[in-house]
């Protein structure tokens, strides 16, 4: 409560916020209010008292007319006050921009030994500080990584299937599990009426296929980039099954660039 007055007192006063607070820490020392405590103390006192209907605030009287409160314009007749008004606005203004100006920079850097403390000699001409942090941490030593996938669950792939009699083959595409998709061709050979081109092979030629060393060539999540990949693997084949149509899309200028690096799939 006392120091509550002496607020009020400075305020009636026409001390500023700031000028009140450093009077009050001269005083008081170490049981003095926070700063903004006082500052918020100070606003409620820094009242002007007009008419029984209007209180005055800073620039703002508030008026009450037939019930209702109405906002105007106030102008400050005390030159003094004005003046101090302004003071603290620009005081508590500079004293926020010293507190920015006056955090340190610094600049993370790895720590070895003999080296690292180099720097801080230049840190110091250029005005920043150095931190140091370790090269090695807990997550390099120790995993949380998920389970290995088997080869039959991955997805967005591009696989190749090969036969145990000739050197036919076939490449495919698919956005699912590669076990479904082969479950299907595997469906495909059962019908005899099948259309698939892997069906066709394995009946007309009463060859088999290599259903247990099935190739992912790549894997890929967008349907576009896969396409592109299919196409390509299927043009790098030396004895391929696949139908002429599902390579229509990629231009033959491409291949004597890919022929190298596709001979050995």
């Amino acid at each position: 409560m006392e120091q509550r007055a002496v607020i009020k007192f400075n305020a009636k006063l026409g001390k500023s916020a700031s000028e009140t607070f450093r009077s009050m820490q001269q005083v008081y020392g170490s049981q003095c209010l926070g700063r903004t405590a006082v500052f918020e103390w100070h606003k409620r006192f820094d009242f002007d008292f007009g008419d029984e209907n209007d209180i005055n605030f800073l620039d703002v009287k508030l008026m009450r007319q037939e019930g209702r409160i109405i906002f105007d314009i106030y102008r400050i007749k005390n030159l003094k006050s004005r003046t101090n008004l302004d003071q603290n606005r620009e005081e508590n203004n500079n004293e926020c921009d010293s507190n920015a100006n006056s955090k340190k920079k610094f600049f993370t850097i790895p720590y070895l030994s003999k080296v690292s403390k180099k720097f801080k000699k230049l840190s110091y001409i250029h005005g920043f500080n150095i931190a140091y942090k370790p090269m090695n941490k807990m997550n390099t030593f120790i995993k949380t990584g998920k389970d290995p996938l088997l080869k039959d669950d991955y997805r967005g792939v591009v696989y190749k299937i090969n036969c145990l009699n000739c050197e036919s083959s076939y490449v495919g595409q698919t956005k699912r599990k590669l076990k479904i998709r082969i479950k299907e061709h595997k469906a495909d050979v059962r019908k005899s009426t099948s259309e698939s081109v892997v069906s066709r092979h394995q009946l007309n030629e009463m060859h088999e296929l290599d259903w247990d060393n099935i190739r992912i060539l790549d894997t890929e999540q967008s349907l576009m980039k896969r396409r592109i990949s299919e196409m390509i693997y299927i043009k790098g084949q030396i004895s391929g099954i696949n139908k002429q149509s599902d390579t229509e899309d990629l231009p033959d200028v491409y291949l004597p660039l890919l022929k190298k690096d596709l001979s050995h799939t």
